[in-house]
């Protein structure tokens, strides 16, 4: 199968660039062999809980070769409806189960970070109720790792609460993160500071566009003050760079962006660093 991405982007940058595997109508093999050839990562958008919606095993083998063919590597974005900070105990049981039987189902294709959701229950404005959560969350964690699950693998992903949250929770359990650029600048953070306070926890970023509190768009959508930083903030980061869209024509256009905005910064001839000084 030809790649339909209009250039090659592996091996261009400090870090790894990435596409999710919801690109293409199809399945999660037929979206790597089209994108595989083109870029160095591959997010596999594990989104749901219930088994029947993973890779079967033939097309886990098919992945794996795939992967080999390409020379690419995964990372996996575990399912968005597990609550490991659940009041009611048998819920994050239940979580903690699906987990690890997807650790072990999935493991053979060795993704470079396994990427965790952790939904708030309840408000901000409940400190008692946070509390509780993140007493729930970590022993939830705890259990990840007593199952064998090494913590370094796994990267807690910011959502709709203060990035310190995750960044607390990464530091007291041994567990890595996930800088969502998209969902920080929708809260309107500062993101190359959020970026510099947690880099040495950092293995992976999304990036995506955002306009009017909507995420996930094109990286074209963005204004200036939102985009510029990108650039040097991701000068010396040698982690994973996953452009988080679900479109042929999102990928394309943030894809240019992302191009545009780093030849402007770099000097795109040499390869070589022009300058840095900061935004």
């Amino acid at each position: 199968m030809s790649p339909t991405l209009p250039k090659s982007y592996k091996n261009r940058f400090p870090f790894r660039l990435g596409a999710t595997s919801y690109i293409f109508p199809g399945s999660y093999a037929a979206n790597v062999a089209l994108l595989g050839p083109c870029l160095d990562e591959i997010e596999l958008l594990f989104f749901e809980s219930r088994p029947g919606s993973w890779p079967s095993a033939a097309e886990r083998s098919e992945l794996v070769e795939l992967a080999d063919t390409y020379s690419l590597r995964y990372n996996i974005h575990l399912p968005l409806d597990l609550r490991l900070g659940h009041a009611i105990a048998p819920v994050r049981a239940a979580a903690v189960e699906t987990l690890i039987r997807l650790f072990d189902l999935a493991g053979p294709l060795m993704p470079t970070t396994w990427t965790l959701h952790l939904p708030m229950e309840g408000g901000l404005s409940d400190k008692e109720g946070i509390f509780d959560w993140r007493r729930r969350v970590k022993d939830s964690l705890g259990q990840l790792i007593d199952s064998g699950i090494p913590p370094r693998t796994v990267t807690l992903e910011n959502l709709d609460y203060p990035i310190e949250t995750i960044g607390d929770l990464a530091q007291q359990t041994g567990f890595r993160m996930c800088l969502d650029a998209g969902h920080l600048i929708v809260q309107r953070v500062n993101v190359p500071a959020a970026f510099d306070r947690f880099r040495d926890r950092i293995d992976m970023v999304h990036l995506h566009g955002v306009h009017n509190g909507k995420d996930h768009l094109s990286l074209a959508v963005l204004q200036d003050r939102d985009c510029r930083w990108i650039p040097d903030m991701l000068a010396s980061f040698t982690g994973t760079v996953s452009l988080e869209v679900f479109s042929y024509e999102s990928l394309i256009t943030s894809l240019d962006f992302f191009e545009t905005l780093w030849e402007k910064r770099f000097d795109g001839a040499r390869g070589d660093m022009v300058g840095i000084t900061g935004p």
